[in-house]
Parts: structure tokens; sequence; C-alpha cells
């Protein structure tokens, strides 16, 4: 299900203008992009810190639930750094 809706979303084009999914082909640009994101510096995104800077506007609070959950691929309700990286493997530039 969790792939479905990821792969969907992808397909939607949603991501590509999520925060995390600016053209970031080095380590160090991710590793960059996902430091910046973790407000909290947990070493993991939740829902809020991966869409508080999303210049999606109008995308619904629900609708941001369903991406997130299918890019935390092992359902504990944050993104590490691999779930991170791995969304950003299927983006094209």
């Amino acid at each position: 299900m969790k792939a479905r809706v990821f792969q969907a979303v992808l397909l939607a084009g949603a991501l590509s203008a999520a925060p995390a999914a600016a053209c970031l082909s080095t380590p160090e640009q991710k590793a960059a992009r996902f430091a910046a994101l973790d407000t909290d510096g947990d070493g993991s995104l939740s829902l809020r810190e991966y869409f508080m800077q999303s210049p999606l506007g109008g995308i619904t609070a629900e609708k941001e639930r369903e991406i997130f959950a299918g890019l935390d691929l092992d359902g504990d309700g944050s993104l590490s750094f691999e779930e991170f990286t791995a969304q950003l493997a299927q983006q094209r530039c």
C-alpha cells in the first residue's frame, strides 16, 4: 500500500515541489538538506519538519499525511536519513 501511495505521489508530481525535493545530487547536499529540515536535531524528520518549509500551497493536512506515510517505509512515524534519501533517488532532475 505504501509503495503504491508513494508511486502515485511521484506520478502526480507532488514531491517535485516538496521541501526535500530539490535536486540534491551529492551526499553533502543531501546531508545538509536533511539537517536543515531536522529542526529538533533528533536525526529523523517528523511530518511537521518535513512539510514546515514546503512551498506547496493549498495542500491539505490529509494529503501531507498521505505523502509522508508513503515515504515512511518502516512506518515508525518519522523519516530516517535513509528514507529521506530513498525518495530523492526516485526524483527526476
